[in-house]
């Protein structure tokens, strides 16, 4: 295919060296590519399954500091690897050690809808999440309405240290969060409210506008767009 093609690129008379060079290779390297990963051999080196006997997902992982990793996600077991969740519907975090060793877990949030997308190990060992909650009770004992913004810092081995509540009447929630280089921290989501610290929503309230908020190092609010 590649030989067939090669005279009618040479016929427009026209075409740059380096458009060529950039063809050739690429046609080559899917020519190639194939054969080359079907050569690999992937073998799996461990795994590990944890949940209860409802629903469990997991939403993101994230690098620490010890060559080990968290998960993110969510439950909605109270048993078997979970027993020691005081409630359904909570966010979830899984620390693993290097050699894929589970060292800890910790759930979060009440007796609502709770769960997390994004949550990052800070420089100090500590952990920041963004919470999505609608809860009343349990870890977050005050909500605005519906769905919240919740900025929870948490110690080395997932205990809550800091939390604070940001939304308005509607459902507002973080999907990830970042640290800036001034040591403040970005919160990126949805929201459908119009009201209280949200303002300029867009169009009708069936649907989402991005709301971002900056938070400074301790969690309280500089600003939201």
């Amino acid at each position: 295919m590649l030989l067939h093609l090669l005279p009618h690129a040479f016929s427009s008379g026209k075409l740059l060296n380096q458009k060529l060079s950039l063809w050739f290779h690429s046609a080559l390297l899917t020519l190639l590519l194939p054969a080359t990963l079907s050569a690999q051999t992937i073998n799996m080196v461990w795994q590990d399954v944890f949940g209860g006997t409802n629903e469990e997902r997991c939403h993101t992982m994230q690098p620490t500091s010890d060559s080990g990793f968290i998960v993110v996600g969510r439950t909605w077991s109270n048993n078997d690897d979970l027993a020691d969740a005081e409630y359904l519907r909570q966010a979830l975090l899984i620390k693993y050690d290097a050699n894929g060793n589970r060292q800890w877990h910790k759930t979060y949030g009440g007796s609502s809808t709770d769960h997390s997308f994004y949550t990052e190990q800070l420089p100090d060992g500590n952990y920041l999440m963004a919470l999505e909650s609608q809860s009343t009770d349990g870890d977050v004992p005050e909500n605005n309405g519906n769905q919240d913004f919740v900025w929870l810092k948490l110690d080395s081995v997932g205990n809550i240290i800091g939390e604070i509540v940001y939304g308005a009447s509607l459902h507002d929630h973080p999907s990830c969060m970042r640290r800036t280089s001034a040591g403040n921290y970005i919160m990126v989501g949805g929201s459908l409210s119009n009201d209280g610290i949200v303002t300029g929503h867009h169009g009708s309230s069936d649907y989402f506008d991005i709301w971002v908020v900056m938070l400074d190092a301790n969690g309280n609010w500089m600003w939201g767009k």
